[in-house]
């Protein structure tokens, strides 16, 4: 994990402004890498999914529409 940490020094942490990735962050990008890796975590899992589940609200919630500009945008399989 110390390679690992060497490697996203420079990397921030979206919801700690200003601060390097601790422990908690460099290990959760490892194991969704190495599940990635394996075939068992594809790219762009968690977007999509979370696009998936604010759909259905976009039309009655102007804050899911403004929270959904936000986000980097989804893939969809095969399309990479």
């Amino acid at each position: 994990m110390v390679c690992l940490g060497r490697q996203l020094e420079d990397c921030r942490i979206p919801h700690k402004p200003g601060q390097p990735p601790d422990w908690f962050s460099l290990e959760t990008v490892w194991c969704k890498h190495l599940s990635h890796q394996h075939g068992h975590y594809p790219l762009y899992h968690d977007i999509n999914e979370i696009r998936h589940g604010l759909d259905p609200w976009l039309k009655s919630s102007p804050t899911v529409g403004r929270f959904l500009a936000a986000m980097p945008p989804g893939k969809r399989d095969g399309l990479f």
